[in-house]
Order: structure tokens, then sequence, then C-alpha cells
């Protein structure tokens, strides 16, 4: 099982805690010192430093879903450093089903001792536009200024206790001091554990009893340098010092029995499951989108037309739907939409299962703790026909996805497949073949003495290739000549198209095809000689590795394999250098090979880029790019055309 990092440790404590706490005021914020603070010559790279990072998680009995409510109150407070870091004077918090900011102020201390507190006016909730309930606050202070303090501090309500996603600490900037804290009282159990990274740490909390038989409860963490962000990282929990408090039921003061929905087991959690999503899943037969006289994947194809699926960073944050909505084209979130198409497979006597999915490099699980907090999508796993015991999988949240394809994001990861209430196991999720998720691109051209290229091209992609280029050929004009370029090259292309036609676009299952015509220009070296290089098409492959190290681990996009085919018919009299061919082998990585070949009054080139692996480690990160750069090299090979004529 490939299960993300299992985290094998014993319990920090089935700790008893609760609140006293009051989500409706706000405390005074801590005076500024100026003189004890660190100044831009020490982070010369940063726009701000985040000087102090605070945040309490307070669990109430009374009121709450399940038997408790959690209340989050946190404090941040930055030092400008310079204009760039003016963008820190805004704060935007989501909102959920389950969680609200109840409270919210700011303020920003200039460095001669004025104060401007954030305005009323200043702060904004915006209902969200797909559901109202997926909705953010904003606030914007105005007037900053560098050298300044800008700070904000907010409470945060979840209904139900079981919804506390895991606290990471640490930020894009550097911190001089991060803490978190949680108040406990007899009430509540709590599972807590707390780390860094991929790993789980041994570290104790501070305690400390407080009045009303309470405990506090903190981790602190001094002087974290900052997250640089990378193109295609891991989720920031896998970087992070993180602390996981999880829900465990409120105990009773005379019998000690806990209450609620609790999950004890990964079972629980699909039972939590099975139980929210209960309303989509009482179908009858009288419903026309049942009707045996449908495959199963036309059935697929109208929840993809009727869907209007609704992603959301955690499976509970958006509201349910009634599945007439779903009929009607109305907003739904991938859980309610993959126990609807669940549930109509089941009434046509096929063995269909929700299954939720933990991304490659997504949150980290710990397989001792169930809970919610590491599942970000829910997909629909449907036993394959002649007792096979493995599934196909079908993502009803993807609206481009053939059926029985998933999307490159979630290939690879694993899951919870949900049987029923007393059944629940982990599965790893399939990763496609390099040749499942593949681009070919046939290029037939002719030059002209003036060293003008013309021609036509002729576009197939499958798999995970097809469904992007189908994401983009459903937009604009514009949007789909940026995305045709993109398959013919990373980037830099000096190709320009023009009147494409597309076929199968419609059908999600088949690949797609396109044509349309192409030119482009040699450069000249003199009259009648050109100069000629791959990279005018395909550009530099991968362009977004630009430095030489890496911090994090890279999602490659692959498996896959990029091919292309090109033919220049030459003038006469036209002769052409051959460079010799190419082949690269990185044995896990890929393959590369490519070679010029002068057939008759034909110039060809032809190119097959395979990846095999979708992660690369920070650690595997250098020999990944060594083969890229020689791949590179290979690409960037000066091939001259020169007239013989007189």
């Amino acid at each position: 099982m490939n299960i993300p990092k299992y985290f094998k440790s014993a319990v920090l404590g089935a700790f008893i805690l609760g609140v006293n706490a009051c989500a409706g005021t706000m405390s005074s914020f801590p005076p500024v010192h100026f003189a004890t603070m660190p100044k831009a010559d020490d982070y010369p790279d940063m726009p701000a430093v985040v000087l102090l990072d605070n945040a309490t998680l307070t669990y109430k009995t009374q009121n709450g879903k399940n038997g408790a409510q959690a209340v989050l109150t946190h404090h941040r407070r930055y030092k400008i450093l310079n204009e760039r870091g003016f963008s820190y004077a805004t704060i935007v918090l989501p909102t959920s089903a389950h969680s609200n900011i109840t409270s919210l102020s700011g303020r920003i201390v200039y460095p001669d001792g004025r104060e401007k507190a954030l305005a009323g006016n200043e702060i904004q909730h915006q209902p969200g536009l797909v559901r109202p309930e997926l909705g953010r606050v904003i606030a914007r202070i105005s007037g900053p200024e560098v050298g300044a303090v800008v700070e904000f501090q907010y409470v945060r309500t979840f209904d139900d206790a079981r919804y506390i996603p895991t606290w990471n600490m640490g930020s894009e900037l550097p911190v001089k001091r991060a803490e978190f804290a949680i108040i406990t009282t007899p009430d509540i159990l709590l599972d807590i554990r707390s780390g860094t990274g991929q790993f789980i740490s041994d570290e104790q909390p501070i305690r400390r009893d407080l009045e009303k038989n309470q405990q506090r409860l903190l981790w602190v963490k001094n002087d974290l340098p900052p997250l640089y962000p990378e193109e295609n990282m891991p989720d920031l929990q896998r970087l992070r010092a993180w602390v996981s408090p999880v829900f465990q039921g409120v105990r009773a003061k005379e019998s000690g029995a806990q209450s609620g929905d609790i999950m004890r087991k990964w079972e629980d959690v699909g039972a939590w499951y099975l139980k929210e999503t209960k309303h989509l899943t009482e179908l009858n037969t009288a419903h026309d989108w049942i009707s045996r006289e449908q495959s199963e994947t036309a059935l697929y194809s109208w929840l993809q037309e009727q869907a209007v699926p609704v992603s959301t960073e955690y499976i509970w944050e958006a509201g349910p739907v009634d599945y007439n909505e779903i009929g009607q084209k109305k907003p739904a979130s991938v859980r309610d939409l993959a126990a609807f198409f669940a549930a109509i497979l089941k009434v046509r006597g096929l063995e269909a299962y929700p299954v939720l999915v933990i991304k490659p490099g997504g949150r980290l699980i710990n397989i001792d703790m169930p809970s919610l907090v590491p599942f970000a999508h829910v997909v629909v796993a449907v036993k394959k026909q002649g007792g096979a015991a493995d599934y196909s999988f079908l993502d009803p949240g993807c609206p481009k996805c053939g059926f029985a394809t998933l999307p490159r994001e979630l290939q690879g990861g694993a899951g919870l497949l949900i049987k029923d209430e007393e059944h629940a196991e982990f599965i790893n999720l399939p990763l496609s073949t390099p040749e499942q998720n593949s681009s070919a691109i046939d290029i037939k051209m002719r030059l002209k003495n003036t060293g003008e290229l013309e021609g036509f091209f002729n576009l197939k992609a499958e798999g995970e290739a097809a469904r992007l280029l189908r994401e983009a050929l459903s937009k604009n004009k514009s949007e789909q000549k940026k995305a045709l370029l993109a398959a013919f090259a990373d980037s830099g292309t000096s190709m320009d198209i023009s009147n494409w036609e597309v076929a199968d676009l419609k059908n999600l299952s088949a690949p797609i095809r396109v044509t349309g015509a192409c030119k482009a220009s040699m450069k000249e070296l003199k009259y009648q000689e050109y100069k000629f290089a791959a990279d005018q098409i395909t550009g530099e492959l991968y362009h977004h590795l630009w430095k030489d190290k890496r911090r994090y681990q890279l999602a490659t996009g692959g498996p896959l394999v990029w091919e292309m085919k090109l033919s220049i018919e030459l003038p006469v009299g036209y002769e052409v250098d051959q460079p010799l061919p190419v082949d690269l082998f990185a044995p896990g990585y890929g393959e590369y090979s490519s070679y010029y070949k002068k057939d008759g009054k034909y110039f060809r080139f032809e190119r097959r880029f395979v990846i095999k692996k979708p992660i690369i480690e920070s650690e595997e990160y250098g020999e990944f790019l060594a083969f890229i750069k020689k791949a590179r090299q290979a690409e960037a090979l000066g091939v001259t055309f020169l007239s013989t004529e007189e």
C-alpha cells in the first residue's frame, strides 16, 4: 500500500480539552518596539518579515455539532522591509459551510509612533460566485509604508470540532517566532501529533494549568527560514512544522462515554461520508438518468454535461445539494457528485464505491489517526467485470476527463475506498503509462528561398494531454492558439498557426485531433544560407526548471510521451549538414532520442521525449536536471541550409 509516509509513533496523548472563550471579542494588540526589530539589511531578498505568528485553538463543548465547537484566534505581525511588502497590508480569509470569520481587526504602526486602525469600510465579505458559503473576507489597510508594522487578528469558528485542519507553522517569509496553542478542559478528547515535514516529532508542548480546570498546550518555533515558492511544489504540510489535533469525542460527566459521530477508525470516516451524502443516494429507477438503455459511458457523459463541479481544499467545505439540482446544472461539490454517480451505477447493478483521495505530494496522512483532514478529492471506483479484483476509476468532478480516466494530479495517489458503514480500505490510484498521456505532432513544411517555412500540421493527443487540450479548446480563439502552441513547444516557439480545425472534441474517450496551417522563419546567416534548430519549434524543454538546485519536490507532469515529426521540402540545390543522432537514457526518469536526416529533396527531424516519473524528490533533482539539459542541447543543435545554386 503506497500511502504517503505513514506516521508510526506513540500517541502524544489523549487529552481532555475544552474551551471557555468568547469568539465575538478581540484582545488589544501587544505594544510595538521598533528598536529591537530586524532591519531590511537583515533580509535583503525579502519584502517583509513575520515578527510574530500566534494562533490559539480553543474547544467548546456547548452548542457544537457532535458535542463540540472549535474557535481559532490568529494574530500575525509583519514588518514591511520594502515596497514589495505593501501586499501584506491585505489579508484574505476563506469561508466555508462549517467555518466562518466571526471577528477581524488590524492596524499599521509607523516608525514615528503613528497608528492607523483597520476601518470598517476596508473589510469586505464576498460570497462565493459558485457557492455562497465558499466566499472570503478581504481586509485592506490603506497607507502601508516601508519600515512600518502591519498586523491582523481574526477569529474563525468551526461548528464541528472534527473539521479542524492541521496547523502549519512558517510562511513564504522568514518568521521570527511562531506559536500554536491549544486550550484544554476535561470534557473533550483529542489525539495530538506534531512534526516537521514528513517526520513526526518527539518534542513535547509547553504545558500550563489555567483557571476552571483548563490546560494550555503550546508549541513554539523561532527563526523559521522562508519557504521559497517553486513551480509544482508539494503540499506545504510536507515542508513546514505542523501540529495536528484530531477530535475524538466529548466525555459524558457521569458515564464517561463519548457522544456524536466520532472517528476512531477509518471505517468511521467512511460512515461520515455516507451519512453526509445519503440524500444523494436514495435513488429509484424512474429517473431518466438511470435508464438501463443507456451505457455507463453515456451516463458519465450526461453527468459531465449536467454537473458544475466545485473543488474545495477540504472535502467538507461545500454545503450539500439535492440530486435534482445536479440535473439542473447547479454547482455541486466533488464530494456530492461522486456519491451521486456511484449511486446511479449501483442501481444499475454495478459495484461502485466512493473513494476519498489523497493527492500525490498532497497532505500527509497519519495512518493511526483517522480523520477527514488528508482528503482533497473524491472519485468513484467501479469493479471490473469478470471477477477481477481491481477497479476502473471515474472522476465526475473532472469536466473533460474521459471515461475511466483520472486527471494527472490524482494519478498515483492513495484513496480510502468506502464499501459501506463498516468496511473501508486504502487502495492505490493507478498511474498511467507514458503512452496513455501522449502528444504527437506531424509537421510538413516547405522552405522558400527567403528562409520562410510554410505548411500544415496534424496533432494527436491522448489521455491527460487530450483533456488539458480540450479544456483550452473550449475557450476563446486566443486561448485556443496559446494551448496549441504549448502542444508544439514547452516555451519560446517561433511557430505561428492558423485555420485550425478540431476533430473528436466532444468524445472524451477518444484521442483529440487538430489540423491547421503553420509557418516559421529560419535565421539568415548570409544570402540563401540559413540556420535552423529544432528548439525554434519545440522550445526549451521544461523551461520552468530554471534553477540548478531545487529545495522541494517537483511534479513533472508525467508519465508522458511527446513526439514530433518535422518534414521540410527544400528548394532545388539546397544542401544540409546532418548532426549525429542523439539517444539519452535516464533510468527511472525518462528517455530522449532525436535525429536529423536529408532524404532526397526533404529534410526530416524526428524526436521522442519520455518522462516516466511523476514526482522527483529534491535529492534526485540534480540527476533529473542533467538529463533534461542534455536533451535541451540536442534540441538546440544548429543545422545549416545552404543553396549551392550559382
